[in-house]
């Protein structure tokens, strides 16, 4: 059983830096129009904690799980992610070049929790992998969307409906900010082996 919650607590978690690398990128990719603004720099860890985090999914023992020795060393990274979304943290009046950041981050996190997920049940419950393969589709199709526009953005050409979108979407970010710690500590139990 500990296994079973130990992968979906890297799933989870990679999906979360995931999200955070994608808000970054997007930043990067779309000029500041206000030069007193500074961007945080995404730091350099990130990519690291990703690849860490993506090769112990990719190499997962099923049957035994994590080490303690293991699990020991993704304290930081949860840490870090935890830090990360804060100081990513949505919140109204924010500029469309943040809000697309934020949907962004929020439709390839959707995305790789969905195809972890599938990964996760193909393991251990067939039925669920089953359910996400029907959701990975749509989330495919929302991270090319969100990708478009930030195309778009970064040429000054989305247009005002589009922009109105952003927007919608972007609420609906705000309103699942405040779950992030939860989902922080749901991801440090999981992969303690204790089940919620």
């Amino acid at each position: 059983m500990s296994a079973q919650l130990q992968l979906n607590g890297l799933v989870m978690l990679y999906a979360y830096l995931q999200r955070i690398y994608v808000y970054d990128k997007v930043l990067a990719t779309i000029p500041d129009r206000a030069p007193e603004h500074h961007d945080p720099a995404s730091p350099p860890e990130l990519t690291t904690l990703i690849e860490k985090t993506g090769k112990t999914i990719a190499a997962f023992p099923t049957e035994s799980g994590l080490s303690d020795e293991q699990v020991d060393s993704f304290t930081p990274v949860v840490d870090f992610a935890q830090a990360a979304m804060s100081n990513r943290a949505a919140h109204p009046g924010t500029p469309l070049r943040e809000q697309l950041a934020a949907v962004a981050g929020a439709r390839f996190h959707n995305q790789h929790l969905v195809e972890g997920l599938i990964m996760w049940g193909d393991n251990y419950r067939p039925e669920t992998a089953d359910q996400y393969r029907q959701r990975v589709l749509p989330a495919r199709n929302d991270t090319r969307l969100l990708t478009a526009f930030v195309a778009k953005a970064s040429l000054g050409q989305l247009p005002e409906e589009e922009q109105l979108r952003v927007g919608e979407w972007y609420d609906a970010v705000i309103r699942t900010t405040p779950g992030v710690d939860g989902d922080m500590g749901l991801i440090t139990s999981l992969l303690r082996g204790i089940d919620p």
